[in-house]
């Protein structure tokens, strides 16, 4: 019988408690979009597509030419050949919202959020070693929030 805690979640797997949550988080790869430890908006710099899809507004194939445009020539997101995405301006007229479109999304979406999910695959010979940290820049150096060994 669970009694809910009243307090901020502090690890991703006590979403699955939470009431109504359970079809969600019993989806593969629930997890993967989702970082409790930061108090911003959605990261438009590096949302997925179902985060994106969520938003108000956004379709189908506004996503995926958002995705295309912000991951660049070679289709991966993090790389050099991304086009910056300077501000929130330049997110609007990429997706080719009005101003008045974009006012749904405005409070919800933000970039270069300061909370960062690194996952780290090392490899040798047969063994495989998965780490997944979650750290904050501040002043531009990186803090530990949690590390987990997969």
């Amino acid at each position: 019988d669970y009694h809910p805690a009243h307090t901020l979640l502090t690890r991703i797997d006590e979403l699955k408690k939470v009431a109504g949550w359970a079809e969600f988080t019993s989806t593969p790869g629930w997890a993967e979009d989702l970082t409790l430890n930061s108090s911003g908006p959605i990261d438009l710099a590096w949302a997925s597509r179902d985060v994106l899809l969520a938003l108000p507004g956004m379709t189908e194939s506004l996503a995926d030419r958002f995705l295309l445009l912000r991951r660049g020539p070679d289709g991966i997101d993090g790389t050099a050949d991304d086009p910056p995405l300077r501000s929130l301006e330049d997110v609007r007229a990429a997706l080719g919202f009005s101003a008045e479109q974009f006012k749904q999304l405005a409070g919800l979406v933000g970039l270069r959020d300061q909370v960062f999910r690194i996952v780290s695959v090392g490899k040798s010979g047969g063994a495989t070693r998965v780490v997944q940290m979650v750290v904050r820049k501040v002043n531009n150096v990186p803090q530990l929030i949690t590390w987990k060994e997969l």
